[in-house]
């Protein structure tokens, strides 16, 4: 996580009300042993916003990503979406409740528009679960991404 929270934090100064988030969470905190990966993080997505995780190797946003997507258990916290309060034991439980994980790959069409690519990422990634990636709040489809 950011030293200084931004993005993750209620103590960011572009902190937001919370009361229209489609998903959130809030206090965050999973631990590797001695190493803290995420330490009282929140989140926040509001309905029609497209958010970019950002940060240096080792800022937590590979675990946010996961706990978010049900790829892994955070030690403490908490997950709402729509307002009601979550707990996804898995990736499919995450997309049962239409949470979506495209994971990072090299392999791009530039052939491809952004959600033909995106759709073909998606396919691949119902198939199997890497170790890294990005969320998506949506079904999987191009057509839905064109859109």
């Amino acid at each position: 996580m950011d030293p200084e929270g931004f993005g993750m934090s209620n103590d960011s100064p572009t902190s937001k009300s919370t009361s229209a988030s489609i998903l959130q969470a809030r206090g965050l905190v999973k631990r590797y042993g001695r190493v803290v990966a995420l330490d009282n993080a929140d989140f926040d997505l509001l309905p029609g916003e497209i958010l970019a995780v950002i940060g240096d190797n080792g800022a937590g946003k590979s675990s946010l990503i996961r706990a978010l997507s049900g790829a892994m258990m955070p030690d403490a916290g908490e997950i709402r979406l729509n307002g009601q309060q979550v707990t996804f034991r898995s990736p499919l439980d995450a997309r049962g409740a239409g949470i979506e994980t495209v994971y990072q790959t090299l392999a791009l069409s530039p052939s491809l528009s952004i959600a033909d690519n995106w759709g073909v990422n998606c396919a691949a990634a119902a198939r199997s679960v890497p170790s890294a990636g990005y969320w998506i709040a949506r079904p999987c489809s191009a057509s839905r991404a064109r859109s």
